[in-house]
């Protein structure tokens, strides 16, 4: 048979895979779609002999698809068959006119598929279509289905067919217009098959006419018999392809008819026995059905039950399926009993047995080897039988008023698991109730084990959703294409939003502004990979909030579907911390780089100074000798030339007095720097608030000249307990915020004002005045929370007020603010009074005159910085520069004294504490006479050192004649 095609288009894979089965079973070719788009793909590319489509379809409307496969080539005189589980679906699919072609109502038996699309089918290649030609055939049967699906096949091979539903049309229509031939069903109400033909041969002017009998029942010799006897040409099995009809029909065309070989009388008796015999095995097969019939109600009833299981989880749910299996059975005692671990029989139910036999039912009748003989053997046992003693037996049936029973094996995945024991008052041991018995007991013992491997799903699947829900993770799982699933608790509270409005969106939907066409690529590449890897996603909340979550993808396959699990952490706040932990790090590095700054300013700038105070004392030396030696001269011969040198003193001196103003101004700064890299910002001392504040402000002056006018408005307040390193980083970015919050150019018409005052309640206060933007009132509330900034890109953190708040709630102050939109901002902070003492500014010592040339050592890695001291002091003592501590190290080692030594404090190599503790062991005297030198990079360890350690020490760039004072008290 030539190979016809056809398209099965349906979303449900099981409903497709069974159809799949059955019409390649048929020899048909088969084209799947599981869409409306697929379908349409396939019938582009060729056009199939056949369309079986449902009529509820994921992607298009069942009638859209019609349409439109009408209007592409080969498709206006397809056969297209509508499928629907849904009378109003079919109602509405009969009612498109030029659609369908036929219509199947689901669920439908595979043997009745195919006939339904056989009779559709177009001619096959291999027909004849001539064979029929000119040929008229009338066919008799009952049932239209088959007698439609013979009239195509018939007509296809060029036959001309008639048809009628029973023997008196067939006669009255033969009788009228006589056929070639004529084919006939046996059994049909009223006058069957063999009395047709045998009035057919009776009547002459149809007695020549051949007759073929079909029939799916009469199958035995005596039936072939009656048919030659009576007339037939030729009785033939019905199949789906029809091909002995076919073949026997062309055969009687060439051949006379025969005639009745016996008396009318003696056919017509056989006839009526033959009638009966059929009738006979009706009955039994009608038996049959009906207990088959009761077997699928039992089964029905079970599975109805079972499939109301996940709505009601008691514990006689089973017990309440068997009731209603039993019932459509017709059975009324039933006891259920599966094998224990150690092989015991265990009683899981009893219907219908009397209560007062419950221990002895629950014993197993003390029949326990019986019931393992039965197990093992797989054997179904009668009772009564010899397999059952008389007196055990009778004590089962009397007990409970039953006539027979049976102890049935319950069977599951080819083992025995348990025996069902059967009692009835009628008997049940005849063959065909004990084949009844056991396939009823073969689908319980499945039914049973699908009862426990859905119970065990339905813990596993409640195990999974509990565990799932109360993930601490979010969990999505996602289709290939990224459309939402399914999603957990987790999710909905990250997301703000509740489960249906997550569902069956595109996960896109959710992602923050700027990266969607990023991690859409990632997603799907991973997916084509079938890897996975962390990936770290920002999704916008229902509330605009962002949150950043780092997702861990991967692809599988359930069921035969390709999904993607993915299970992501919210890792927002832990980005946060190690942002506020980098830029503490870059803080630290700032401090320490603003430390280093400092001291490399100091040491250049301490020898600006000194050269400069050198080259100022000698000026002011060689401009009094020039004015004494002009004064004891002669006024008439000198005037000219006391004029010229004055004129040129003054020039000198000027930008003298200007470099080093300029040279105490650079040290002022690096001295603020030093405020702000302080490595003891935790520490709490008294804090002078307007030196801070001073400090502050020059760092900021930048920011403030080219926007408003600083007025400075301090109070006389007490020193506060604090920290000064932290109140100037606090000072600071509150004056810079003040600044920004003015727009450049407009310098007169603003104003930043700071001021400091004693508050009403003993408070030191503190505030930052500017006539800036202002603050809008809708986020007032969160200028104080991490992260949150109003200025662009790039130029914040979101830090700094965050910070500041922390600063100053951790020394006992308070922060708080007032703002105008369009008028300005105030920030106002307020400090408890120090508790401890101020540290007192160093007092000033009056040191006397060197009474003699001292011998001074100078060590310092600045080789200027030492050629300026050896400058400014060689006039009053004889000195030495080196640039190392390991020579001075050494000449003191070798024996050399010096009344004072002045040592940088941090040099590479060896510094100036180094140098102290080697001189502490060989030449004591020397360490006592060592004053200390800093740029003011100082360490932890550094600043412990100096605070133990008695000598005098110095901050670069400090005064030549404060140092020389302080050389001459220790030269006596």
């Amino acid at each position: 048979m030539c190979e016809h095609t056809i398209m099965v288009v349906e979303d449900n894979p099981t409903t497709r895979k069974m159809f799949r089965v059955a019409l390649e079973r048929e020899g048909l070719r088969v084209l799947e779609a599981q869409d409306a788009r697929t379908a349409l793909e396939h019938m582009k590319r060729q056009a199939p002999d056949l369309v079986l489509q449902d009529f509820c379809l994921p992607d298009m409307a069942g009638i859209d698809l019609v349409r439109k496969l009408r209007g592409l080539p080969g498709g206006q005189d397809l056969p297209i068959i509508a499928l629907s589980g849904f009378l109003e679906g079919m109602e509405e699919a009969r009612s498109v006119s030029a659609g369908f072609t036929s219509f199947l109502v689901k669920p439908i038996e595979p043997s009745r598929l195919v006939d339904a699309i056989r009779l559709h089918l177009p001619v096959l290649s291999g027909a004849d279509p001539n064979l029929g030609r000119a040929r008229r055939v009338l066919l008799v049967d009952d049932e239209p289905m088959q007698l439609k699906l013979l009239s195509l096949q018939l007509t296809s091979y060029g036959f001309e067919v008639a048809t009628a539903s029973d023997a008196s049309a067939a006669l009255a229509h033969a009788a009228n217009n006589p056929p070639d031939a004529i084919i006939s069903d046996i059994l049909m109400p009223g006058t069957d098959g063999f009395e047709l033909c045998l009035r057919i041969r009776r009547d002459p002017a149809l007695a020549r006419v051949p007759v073929t009998l079909v029939s799916s029942h009469y199958f035995e010799d005596e039936d072939q018999s009656l048919a030659r006897r009576v007339g037939a040409n030729a009785l033939v099995r019905r199949t789906p392809e029809s091909k002995q009809v076919l073949d026997a029909l062309v055969a009687s065309l060439a051949v006379d008819a025969p005639r009745p070989i016996e008396p009318v009388e003696l056919l017509i008796d056989e006839h009526r026995q033959r009638l009966i015999r059929q009738l006979q095995r009706q009955v039994r097969a009608n038996g049959d059905l009906g207990r088959a019939c009761a077997l699928q109600g039992a089964q029905l009833a079970f599975f109805h039950r079972l499939a109301t299981m996940s709505e009601n989880r008691g514990e006689n749910t089973v017990r309440e399926a068997l009731i209603a299996c039993l019932d459509a059975a017709g059975l009324s005692r039933v006891a259920l009993y599966l094998a224990g671990p150690d092989g015991a029989p265990v009683l899981q139910h009893a219907i219908g047995f009397n209560p007062a036999n419950h221990e002895r039912l629950a014993d197993f009748f003390g029949l326990e080897s019986l019931f393992q003989d039965i197990v093992s053997a797989s054997n179904t046992c009668v009772i009564p039988s010899a397999q059952v003693p008389a007196d055990i037996a009778a004590g089962i049936l009397d007990g409970e008023c039953s006539k027979s029973g049976l102890l049935v094996p319950l069977r599951s995945d080819g083992r025995c698991v348990g025996v069902m024991v059967l009692a009835s008052r009628s008997d049940i041991t005849d063959p065909d109730s004990v084949g009844f018995a056991e396939n009823l007991a073969a689908k319980i013992g499945r039914a049973m084990a699908l009862v426990a491997a859905h119970l065990e799903a339905t813990a596993a699947s409640h195990r999974y959703a509990t565990l799932m829900e109360h993930a601490h993770d979010v969990i999505v799982v996602l289709t290939p294409e990224g459309t939402i699933r399914e999603v957990n608790r987790r999710t909905e509270e990250l997301l703000a939003l509740p489960r249906n409005q997550i569902i069956g969106r595109d996960v896109r939907d959710f992602e923050a502004a700027g990266q969607v066409g990023e991690e859409m690529r990632q997603y799907k590449e991973e997916v084509e990979r079938g890897s996975s890897r962390n990936r770290c996603v920002r999704l916008a909340r229902a509330d605009g909030a962002i949150v950043s979550v780092e997702f861990n993808s991967t692809p599988l396959t359930v069921g035969g579907e390709r999904l993607v699990l993915s299970i992501g952490r919210d890792i927002s706040e832990q980005l946060r911390v190690q942002s506020q932990l980098m830029l503490s790090d870059r803080m630290a590095t700032v401090g320490t780089m603003a430390a280093g700054v400092a001291h490399e300013i100091n040491n250049p700038l301490a020898a600006l100074i000194a050269n400069l105070e050198f080259v100022n004392q000698g000026l002011n030396s060689f401009g009094n000798d020039v004015r004494s030696r002009l004064q004891s001269a002669k006024p008439s011969a000198h005037d000219d030339l006391r004029i010229w040198l004055s004129g040129q003193l003054a020039s000198v001196e000027e930008p003298l007095r200007d470099a080093r103003a300029s040279a105490e101004r650079v040290r002022q700064v690096a001295r603020d720097i030093k405020v702000f890299s302080r490595p003891d910002a935790e520490k709490k001392e008294a804090v002078d608030i307007r030196r801070v504040l001073e400090s502050a402000l020059r760092l900021a002056w930048n920011e403030i000249r080219h926007r408003a006018r600083l007025v400075k408005d301090y109070g006389d307040v007490p020193p506060v307990e604090g920290n000064e390193a932290r109140f100037g980083q606090v000072f600071l970015n509150l004056i810079v915020n003040a600044a920004q919050s003015i727009p450049e150019g407009s310098t007169e018409k603003n104003e930043i004002r700071v001021t400091t005052r004693l508050a009403n309640d003993g408070r030191v206060m503190v505030e930052i005045r500017d006539t800036g933007c202002g603050i809008p009132k809708e986020i007032r509330t969160r200028i104080f929370d991490p992260f949150f900034t109003t200025k662009p890109v790039g130029i914040g953190t979101g830090l700094g007020l965050a910070i500041c708040h922390r600063i100053v709630t951790l020394f006992g102050g308070e922060l708080s603010f007032e703002s105008q939109v369009g008028k300005g901002t105030v920030f106002r902070t307020l400090f408890p009074v120090a508790q401890v003492k101020t540290a007192e500014a160093e007092p000033t010592v009056v040191f006397p005159t060197a009474t003699r040339r001292g011998r001074i050592l100078v060590v310092d890695d600045e080789v200027m910085f030492g050629a300026a001291l050896r400058r400014a002091l060689t006039p009053d003592h004889e000195v030495v520069s080196l640039d190392a501590a390991t020579p001075a190290l050494e000449r003191i080692a070798g024996g050399e004294r010096f009344d004072v030594i002045l040592c940088d404090l941090m040099m590479p190599h060896m510094g100036g504490m180094e140098l102290h503790a080697e001189l502490a062991l060989v030449a004591a005297d020397q360490a006592q006479r060592m004053i200390f030198m800093t740029g003011g990079a100082f360490t932890p360890r550094a600043r412990e050192f100096l605070d133990h350690v008695p000598n005098p020490r110095l901050e670069k760039p400090f005064e030549v004649p404060n140092l020389q004072h302080l050389i001459a008290s220790m030269v006596r």
